[in-house]
């Protein structure tokens, strides 16, 4: 009988790339730790694509929710075997008005990177995230903008920008923005 954490952690570590312009294995690691250095219950992830990082937070065991504007039979497999996550095909920014305050520990940002998107996002997320949670964007590198808006839109919060953690994609800097909301 499968495990899933081990199928989980498997995926985790391949060396492979995934999501739009890609997630690495790294990438993954780094949400899973997170959500298990934080003991999420809640996780948000908006971009999930191929449902690579949405498996990885899945088997931390907090209930995950990915929202993306596309829906794969691939991420819809990735994830089958984990009760604990759903998938909504939806743009992201309608799931975050309906979305309750307050609610999720952890949030990974990886779907629309056109500049009014992220800035939008970004104001809206202030208010879904539990004090002391964290928001990951990916991608503050690549796109520049982001980490000014993040800079903007948090300059009230614990942030810091990492260039990336990738051994597979030196041939550029992807980068991730995590911010944390004060307790």
């Amino acid at each position: 009988m499968s495990n899933p954490l081990v199928d989980a952690l498997a995926y985790v570590r391949q060396d492979f790339a995934s999501g739009g312009i890609h997630t690495s294995p790294e990438v993954r690691m780094l949400m899973y730790s997170l959500c298990v250095g934080l003991r999420a219950k809640e996780v948000l992830e908006l971009g999930f694509d191929q449902g690579y990082t949405t498996m990885a937070l899945a088997a931390s065991g907090a209930h995950v929710v990915g929202v993306d504007i596309a829906m794969t039979d691939l991420a819809r497999t990735m994830v089958s075997g984990y009760p604990n996550c759903e998938l909504v095909r939806e743009e992201a920014e309608h799931f975050l008005v309906q979305a309750q305050d307050n609610f999720y520990d952890l949030v990974f940002v990886d779907d629309h990177h056109r500049e009014d998107h992220v800035r939008s996002e970004a104001e809206m997320l202030r208010n879904k995230i539990k004090p002391g949670g964290i928001i990951v964007f990916h991608d503050v590198l690549f796109h520049s903008y982001i980490w000014t808006i993040i800079e903007s839109v948090y300059s009230d919060w614990q942030k810091i920008c990492l260039p990336c953690i990738s051994l597979m994609l030196t041939d550029r800097d992807m980068g991730l923005g995590l911010v944390r909301r004060p307790l």
